[in-house]
């Protein structure tokens, strides 16, 4: 199947996503977190915290918090891995 990069901006860096549509954690899909932080406009670690938070929220609710744990613990690594986070 073909599939288009597009370019992401986060922390006023432009990226192409890590995540392909179908990386998935708990359910929820890892592309579209990043797409709600590139929709937010965050720059600082901290609106880049929140985001990921409003977009976990959005996706499964707050129930599970051991999830939602897991789920953030799991992008906020890989944006530091990427060095967006400095």
């Amino acid at each position: 199947m073909y599939q288009s990069q597009q370019y992401l901006e986060i922390a006023g860096r432009y990226i192409i996503s890590p995540y392909s549509e179908e990386d998935s954690l708990h359910g929820v899909c890892l592309y579209d977190i990043l797409c709600h932080i590139h929709e937010a406009g965050t720059r600082s670690v901290s609106d880049i915290a929140i985001a990921v938070m409003k977009a976990i929220q959005h996706e499964i609710g707050l129930r599970d918090m051991a999830k939602v744990e897991d789920i953030f613990d799991t992008v906020m690594t890989k944006l530091e891995e990427m060095q967006l986070l400095t």
